[in-house]
Order: C-alpha cells, then structure tokens, then sequence
C-alpha cells in the first residue's frame, strides 16, 4: 500500500489506521537486491531514512479504498 501525507519515521512503533483497517507499524523495510535489476541505485536511493517504506501487523482487517482518512493512533 503507498500512502502520502504521513511523517513515516513517526510512525514506527505506533498503530495506523487507514479507513477500518488498523496496523501495528514494526520497523522498516529494507530494500533487496532485486531493486537494482529493475533500474541500477534503485537500492541506494531507498535505504536511508525509511524511504523503501515500513512493515506492520494487521491487527484489524477490512476493505481498503483510496481515499481512505490514515490515522497514526
């Protein structure tokens, strides 16, 4: 899921909800090598600063829609 709008390095050890769905936010993802095949420094430009994006844990599931309000709990 690609959210905007959020401070992602906030939002590390909190909850998120986005519409009815509600997410325990672990840590960051870190990119893998693959990135690199699909365009060469891919990888680099991801690393630093939670750019390749967070993991999480559904703690309540549901439909997601664009446009839904994300909510760091």
């Amino acid at each position: 899921m690609l959210i905007e709008g959020i401070d992602l390095p906030a939002t590390v050890g909190r909850r998120l909800q986005v519409g009815a769905c509600r997410f325990a936010i672990g840590g960051e993802t870190t990119p893998c090598e693959r990135m690199d095949e699909l365009q060469p420094g891919l990888r680099r430009i991801l690393t630093p600063a939670l750019r390749g994006g967070v993991w999480g844990k559904v703690l309540q599931g549901g439909a997601l829609h664009i446009g839904d309000e994300v909510k760091v709990l």
